[in-house]
């Protein structure tokens, strides 16, 4: 062929192109000699593939390399105008929810990578669900200042479990389970490596509000503190601290020895080294009428036990065994005896012999009755070296009102410099 005949054949092709695809197809230098290096000026692909069976429309394969590489020099500041490297996208609109726009598969390697120099490496979005969903054995990994970051205008992450493993697990290898800052950047809230919480304000949570499961340590939660370490309030009608034995004690304290010194069991009973009140001890009784009393115990300057009983005059005398449990509870080498007859007497009824196992009553005056009377014994408890009238002391404020509260307490929370966050493009 001529020439002429080349270049009228040339100018045929660029003049069908034009018409096709409505732009001119041009080679140009491809920036890393790649191959076709083919061009154009249009708002639609330089290159498609269509497939209408079920193959790919493009794929790339590389021995070495990456199979497919997708670059954009658009400068995009917002969703509006910015552009990706490689665009996936799912056009079904039948309903199914199991295409994927992109779709990473891999062997032994990571499925789907992401990375930036300057902005977060991969964001999910979704108007209706999930923006990035994970699943497998650590569903996502993140690595860099920030491994996952989470941006909302509600709950910016979230876990979920519906089986028996963790919502969220931590692993701090040394350093804190977590860190929360406030809008300052001041630490106020930490888990540490060992699971010691630090809180720089009032725990105030709807709910259970601070739940302690002690798994394989001694204890469930654990309170520090140059004050008080552990403090409940509540403002409304409910309680300020609660306790569940579920069989076990619903209460129990150690002195500074490690000792056990007080204790309160799953039956609301206590057990305590001493009982000290500056007000009359109370207990509340029910009445036949169905109402609740409060009833005043007595006082005494020292330790008694107390035993009442009944027994028979018989011609001005009776013999009174002390019950078993009651004398083995006792001093039995001295008590009292408090007799009162219920009949007439000639003479008063005496308390003439006291022994370790029980009393004899006799009618004076030669008296020959045969009555009967009831007896009223008070011991010293076996054991017992409690002195009479012993002096104490009260602990500050326990008298008198304190106008310290202490839920409000001042406090200084670790100040550290807020970390940049990523920025996210909107």
């Amino acid at each position: 062929m001529t020439r002429a005949g080349i270049a009228i054949a040339t100018l045929f092709s660029l003049v069908t192109a034009t018409v096709v695809t409505g732009s001119v197809l041009t080679r140009a230098n491809a920036t890393d000699g790649a191959q076709p290096n083919t061009s154009c000026a249009t708002t639609t692909a330089c290159i498609e593939g269509d497939n209408t069976s079920t193959g790919p429309g493009v794929k790339g394969t590389s021995t070495k390399g990456h199979g497919v590489v997708g670059t954009t020099k658009s400068k995009g500041t917002l969703s509006g105008n910015s552009h990706a490297g490689i665009l996936g996208q799912d056009l079904q609109t039948g309903g199914g929810t199991g295409n994927a726009g992109v779709e990473g598969t891999s062997t032994n390697g990571v499925a789907v990578l992401g990375s930036s120099a300057n902005n977060a490496a991969i964001i999910g979005r979704s108007t209706s669900n999930d923006g990035i969903v994970g699943v497998g054995s650590a569903g996502v990994v993140g690595e860099g200042t920030f491994g996952v970051f989470g941006l909302s205008g509600t709950e910016a992450v979230i876990g979920q479990n519906s089986s028996t493993g963790d919502a969220i697990f931590a692993n701090g290898f040394g350093g804190l389970l977590f860190r929360g800052n406030n809008s300052g950047g001041s630490d106020v809230f930490s888990v540490d490596d060992g699971g010691n919480t630090n809180i720089g304000g009032n725990a105030n949570v709807a709910g259970t509000g601070v739940f302690g499961s002690q798994g394989s340590g001694n204890f469930g939660v654990i309170g520090q503190s140059n004050a008080e370490a552990v403090e409940g309030a509540n403002n409304t009608t409910g309680d300020a601290i609660f306790a569940n034995g579920f069989g076990g004690l619903l209460f129990r304290g150690n002195n500074s020895s490690g000792s056990d010194v007080f204790a309160v069991d799953d039956g609301g009973n206590v057990f305590a080294v001493s009982y000290n009140s500056i007000a009359d001890v109370m207990k509340l009784q029910r009445t036949a009428t169905g109402q609740t009393v409060k009833t005043y115990g007595s006082q005494a300057a020292q330790p008694t036990l107390e035993d009442n009983g009944e027994a028979q005059l018989v011609n001005g005398v009776a013999r009174v065994a002390l019950d078993p449990a009651f004398g083995a509870a006792i001093d039995r080498s001295n008590y009292m005896v408090q007799v009162t007859p219920e009949g007439m007497t000639r003479g008063v009824l005496c308390v003439t012999q006291r022994t370790p196992s029980g009393f004899i009553v006799q009618e004076n005056m030669g008296g020959r009755s045969t009555v009967p009377f009831s007896y009223r014994l008070v011991a010293k408890p076996f054991g017992s070296t409690a002195p009479r009238l012993p002096f104490a002391s009260m602990p500050a404020h326990f008298d008198r009102p304190t106008t310290k509260h202490r839920l409000m307490r001042a406090f200084t929370p670790a100040h550290h410099a807020k970390p940049a966050m990523p920025h996210l493009i909107h």
